[in-house]
């Protein structure tokens, strides 16, 4: 199970552009409307660095709240979300100029699950700071989860500052949100002119062109990103995940390794690293990259459901059951969880804590089904191929507990068309094993980009600002 494109992913995570449902092992390809052509140079040249726009914040917290904020962050990075969401508050209502209190909550908040509350918190910043762009960009990132399309929300907000760059993201990524990619690179360009060498706009325009499938054109514009910058932790994640659909896949991990480096609480690229790392075996190192993902982002569910392959894989049965269904709770009736479920049920060389024999098997084929009726009609088949082999696996073993129960005495079942009572239970003609492979054939993987979207993720996951970083932005 694979993700269409991911780099965007927390961003466009519910978004059909970015993620499939399918089973199969390998990526599907995006088709959009055709783009309008960007001109570039044929070969990469030296990029000019010309002084960025500066943006000036009004609202200035204390320096006790500044503190306070510092403190509650560490909190968060410690996994105390509770206590750094309480700290926050007690911030915030203390101090009515403290605009990254209220958008740290919104962060804490929008991570737990928690979306009104957190828009409430997005908004309130804005409101203390109407020039703190990411307070704007994470409120369009979570509308467009909302499967809204943003850009209203987005526009008004920059009608009241035309001028200010950090605004104009949200309605950049609105954009891509609504798979108008042409209208964001045209959108992208005309910033540019304020300031030429803004990696930010370079990266959006990059990922407009990936989404559309024109990777080659991506990979030139990041190359140029990463010269002016080359700690742009995005910009690495995207061209890994550009390199994975050029099949690149040295390249690829080259630059995602690189983006873990840069930022370790990156939940995608801690996602795909995973996903690398699972590829030849390192299933302890596999494990810790997921877990790192689902640290930063605890709803991130391709992440969990790659967690409970690679846990599985390791025969801990118990613990990756359990990981399937916490993805299941991120998203209720999600098909690709309910096949992992099943596969694990069908593959009884991992052991299971009170589940064998006829009811694992039901289970299995419950999954299966559940899958298949949630799936798209193209990507039954392989969903159908696994239901088959768990129908072939009941009727053998009920044959099998039938033929046992005969050789001790019990019920003949076929007593009444043997008359003559000489029957005989030998043989039962069946082989015991029931199906074919030992149910691994389906990876189940998701999100090696892929979210996102989703990229994320993308676009990340909202994250938390420090007030010692005064813009918001890495």
């Amino acid at each position: 199970m694979q993700v269409e494109r991911s780099g965007f992913l927390r961003v466009l995570l519910a978004l059909s552009v970015l993620l499939g449902c399918s089973c199969s092992s390998t990526p599907k390809t995006v088709k959009s409307d055709e783009l309008k052509p960007v001109k570039e140079n044929s070969q990469a040249a030296p990029v000019e660095v010309k002084a960025p726009v500066e943006i000036v914040y009004t609202a200035q917290a204390t320096q006790e709240s500044r503190e306070a904020i510092e403190a509650a962050l560490e909190q968060a990075r410690e996994g105390r979300n509770d206590e750094a969401i309480a700290a926050l508050e007690a911030v915030l209502a203390s101090d009515k100029q403290a605009f990254l209190a209220a958008f740290n909550l919104g962060v804490l908040l929008d991570q737990s699950g928690q979306s009104q509350r957190a828009r409430a918190m997005y908004e309130r910043s804005l409101e203390i700071e109407p020039e703190f762009g990411p307070a704007l960009v994470n409120l369009v990132r979570q509308e467009l989860r909302e499967g809204k399309s943003a850009l209203s929300t987005a526009e008004r907000y920059i009608a009241q500052r035309p001028e200010n760059l950090e605004l104009q993201y949200a309605k950049v990524e609105a954009l891509i949100g609504m798979r108008a990619y042409s209208d964001a690179v045209s959108l992208c360009q005309t910033l540019m002119r304020q300031d030429e060498a803004n990696t930010r706009l370079r990266y959006y325009m990059a990922l407009s062109h990936y989404l559309a499938g024109r990777e080659r054109l991506a990979e030139f514009i990041l190359v140029q990103t990463l010269e002016i910058n080359p700690d742009d932790a995005e910009a690495r994640y995207l061209l890994g995940q550009v390199y994975l659909s050029l099949e690149l896949r040295p390249k690829a991990r080259e630059q995602v390794g690189l983006a873990v480096s840069l930022k370790p609480d990156y939940p995608e690229a801690q996602n795909a690293m995973g996903l690398f790392y699972f590829e030849t075996r390192e299933f302890e190192e596999a494990e810790a990259a997921f877990r790192t993902a689902l640290r930063y982002a605890p709803s991130f569910k391709e992440a969990m459901l790659n967690l409970g392959n690679t846990l599985k894989a390791q025969l801990r049965g118990d613990e990756a059951e359990k990981a399937y269904l916490e993805a299941l709770k991120a998203e209720e009736g999600w098909a690709d969880a309910h096949f992992s479920l099943g596969m694990l049920y069908l593959a009884d060389v991992i052991p299971l804590s009170g589940i064998s024999g006829m009811p694992r098997l039901e289970k299995a084929k419950a999954e299966f089904e559940l899958a298949r009726d949630t799936q798209d009609e193209a990507e039954r088949e392989e969903v159908a191929e696994f239901l088959a082999k768990t129908e072939k696996a009941i009727g053998i073993l009920q044959a099998e507990i039938e033929l046992q129960q005969m050789e001790q005495g019990g019920t003949d079942p076929f007593a009444e068309e043997d008359p003559f009572g000489d029957a005989s239970p030998e043989a039962d003609g069946f082989d015991g094993d029931g199906f074919e492979g030992d149910g691994f054939e389906g990876d189940g993987f998701e999100g090696d980009g892929g979210g996102s979207d989703g990229g994320g993720s993308d676009g990340t996951t909202p994250e938390l600002t420090d007030p010692s970083d005064d813009d918001g932005w890495e």
